[in-house]
């Protein structure tokens, strides 16, 4: 062994570091949470007639995919997803 590298036990000398189970439910005091961005009034008014406008260009209902769009719509434009 040279003597450069270290053997096993002296790196299981260092003692380890004390850990916690306190589980964090709340934000640090003084940690203030808040959108990461805020839009404008013209960027919350193109996202509001986002879902008008998907519902304008839908796939017709005989085609192979519309159920899965119309899927995939609902949860998109659901009221918790809105803005």
């Amino acid at each position: 062994m040279s003597s450069s590298t270290k053997s096993p036990s002296s790196v299981r000398s260092a003692s380890p570091k004390p850990s916690t189970t306190k589980i964090q439910t709340t934000p640090a005091p003084g940690m203030k949470v808040g959108p990461i961005y805020e839009y404008d009034k013209k960027q919350l008014e193109l996202m509001r007639l986002v879902p008008e406008y998907t519902h304008s260009i839908l796939l017709p209902p005989s085609h192979p995919y519309a159920k899965w769009e119309q899927c995939w719509l609902r949860k998109a434009c659901a009221p918790q997803n809105r803005f």
